[in-house]
């Protein structure tokens, strides 16, 4: 009877031992970021659609909600019509956060749509698979960031709707399957595209603040940022073509969040009637994706600085 005793007390404390170091380990959700704001330059080397090197160790940091993390930027979020079209500098931080994605899992050729019908594959970037489509004329240095991303612009992203908010993205009510995402029960569009796309970068554009009420917008945006932070995907923020109000918004989370924005609203404004057709569709002519005859349409515009932003955001984090 001692005997047994004594192995089920030894049983005991290697279950306790257990359980302790099991509720000790940290969640990928918990850990955050260093707020360190760097300016780096444009890297010269060539890309080419190869693997990435991870780094073994990578720093870390005292573990906190990344909502909460305090962070430094020198942008001005209230000058956000002047800002560059194109992102000029990645923090350090948002590139630690690139590489660790890349060890859980995601895809350093990857990259996934999350917006309204303005991310429409019929119109938005889907030119870029189909060599016969897309001329970059001047813009030729963009070729090695197609060839990086091939397959990636033509995707039908389950994150992509026509009507969708930021609100709608994040509601399972939305969730609809595409060629390129068999959602699953209880899936919302955004999360859904995160597991079967795997990006390591997600390029988020709506175009609309639908209802006004900027408050609730800010709300749903954040709570989007952070779902893209948790499952370690660097976002791209686009300002709208029209919206001021929502802009304003995207300015003011970019810099709490050091995020690189893609000034869609600033590339516009020297186009006749700002690229504008009907005071929300982007004019169009032409073949949207020849980059070598201008005058450009709104279109032409679009398609550009979007493959620009993921260019010049690319080079900064491998």
């Amino acid at each position: 009877m001692k005997k047994l005793r004594l192995v089920l007390l030894l049983l005991g404390v290697g279950l306790l031992a257990t359980f302790s170091a099991a509720v000790s380990m940290p969640t990928a959700a918990e850990s955050t970021l260093p707020p360190t704001f760097v300016s780096l330059s444009v890297a010269t080397e060539v890309l080419t659609k190869t693997a990435v090197e991870v780094p073994t160790e990578l720093p870390t940091s005292t573990v906190r909600p990344v909502s909460t993390v305090t962070v430094t930027d020198t942008r001005d979020s209230g000058d956000w019509k002047n800002w560059p079209v194109v992102p000029e500098a990645v923090s350090s931080s948002l590139r630690t956060l690139y590489l660790q994605g890349l060890q859980v899992g995601n895809d350093a050729h990857r990259f996934s749509k999350i917006g309204d019908c303005q991310n429409n594959p019929v119109f938005y970037l889907a030119g870029y698979d189909d060599i016969t489509r897309y001329n970059l004329g001047d813009y030729v240095s963009l070729q090695e960031t197609v060839r990086w991303f091939s397959g990636q612009f033509k995707r039908e992203s389950a994150a992509v709707r026509g009507g969708m908010n930021v609100a709608g993205v994040q509601s399972s009510l939305f969730t609809k399957t595409t060629v390129d995402a068999v959602c699953e029960i209880r899936e919302t569009p955004l999360t859904c595209e995160i597991r079967a796309n795997a990006p390591s970068i997600a390029l988020v554009s709506f175009e609309e603040l639908w209802d006004g009420d900027t408050s609730k917008y800010e709300t749903y945006y954040r709570k989007l940022i952070d779902v893209l932070f948790q499952n370690k995907i660097l976002p791209i923020l686009a300002t709208t073509a029209t919206n001021e109000s929502a802009n304003a918004i995207v300015a003011k989370l970019a810099v709490e969040y050091h995020l690189p924005v893609w000034n869609l609203w600033r590339a516009l404004q020297p186009l006749r009637s700002h690229g504008i057709a009907d005071g929300f569709h982007l004019t169009q002519w032409g073949n949207i994706y020849d980059f070598s005859v201008e005058p450009f349409s709104g279109w032409h515009v679009r398609n550009l600085t979007a493959l620009q932003s993921l260019d010049a955001v690319l080079r900064r984090v491998r």
